[in-house]
């Protein structure tokens, strides 16, 4: 398990994110859930990312792309 630093603004839309996940699938959800979901649209990003920064500039780079 690691510890990612990300700001209030991402906080928030990663929450946001948490919710939307709850709504479509009708079950709890984590902020781990909600990463994964987004990797999983885009695995191309997700590579070029991953390869070339730490995690969580790519979690940033998510939501401000």
């Amino acid at each position: 398990m690691k510890t990612l630093r990300i700001s209030d603004d991402v906080h928030g839309k990663l929450t946001a994110t948490v919710g939307t996940l709850m709504a479509q699938t009708g079950k709890m959800q984590t902020y781990q859930d909600a990463i994964e979901a987004m990797l999983n649209q885009s695995p191309n990003f997700t590579f070029l990312y991953a390869r070339f920064y730490p995690i969580s500039q790519m979690v940033f780079h998510m939501f401000f792309q």
